[in-house]
């Protein structure tokens, strides 16, 4: 999807236990600490759903093609967020620019994800630099 320039930057779990609130509107590393933020992508994130993701067990919601705006979001601007439903096994494909959070996890049970992130190869990972 990327090409050869790019590499593994982050991989992490992600486990949401029941009652979990919502996270709060957010950029992915490293846009989070750009000001200056290129037009070209430099980090794309990944997501295994282990669990399916529904509207009501903290699925990643987003705010289609914020990317496109090269900003960072407001973080209480919740208006417009959409919830990605899928079914475990499904891989959530994204640039990290894209307005996201964690949703609200409303059941009874955990929802679980794998999160990987590819970076540009001259942009240092935020674990490990």
């Amino acid at each position: 999807v990327l090409g050869e320039d790019f590499a593994l930057g982050s991989l992490s779990g992600n486990i949401l236990g029941p009652g979990t609130a919502a996270g709060e509107v957010h950029v992915d590393w490293p846009y989070s600490v750009i000001r200056n933020i290129p037009s070209d992508p430099i980090a794309c994130q990944v997501t295994f759903c282990l669990d399916a993701f529904t509207k009501d067990n903290g699925p990643t919601e987003v705010t289609l093609h914020s990317q496109k705006e090269r900003s960072h979001p407001d973080c209480e601007d919740v208006d417009g967020m959409l919830p990605v439903e899928c079914a475990a096994g499904s891989l959530l494909i994204y640039n990290s620019l894209l307005h996201h959070r964690s949703g609200a996890n409303a059941t009874s049970g955990k929802r679980a994800a794998i999160l990987f992130q590819a970076l540009a190869k001259y942009v240092r990972p935020m674990e490990n630099p």
